[in-house]
């Protein structure tokens, strides 16, 4: 049990040197990008998408994306939302 505790920290430090990021910063900084990319491309509530991501409530979610990204998820949505050409070619 001993080794396994010093064979994370090892790794964890190795990580953290060569990323600059701990694992659960990098982890984080991914499930974030990954649902910034939802909000773009999707109509998903931010709960949903935040559920979807192991959030633990959606305040939790908009916090955390807010420091990410310096934006709320409905600000981020609103500025950067790309509608598909599938709903475009219905609507005209």
């Amino acid at each position: 049990l001993e080794f396994r505790r010093v064979l994370f920290r090892s790794l964890s430090t190795l990580f953290r040197r060569e990323i600059g990021k701990t694992l659960h910063q990098y982890l984080l900084s991914a499930k974030l990008q990954s649902a910034a990319q939802l909000l773009t491309t999707s109509e998903i509530s931010l709960s949903e998408i935040g559920a979807y991501y192991g959030f633990a409530s959606q305040s939790h979610f908009i916090q955390c994306f807010q420091r990410e990204t310096g934006l709320t998820p409905m600000e981020y949505r609103r500025k950067f939302y790309q509608r598909s050409e599938v709903s475009d070619s219905k609507n005209g």
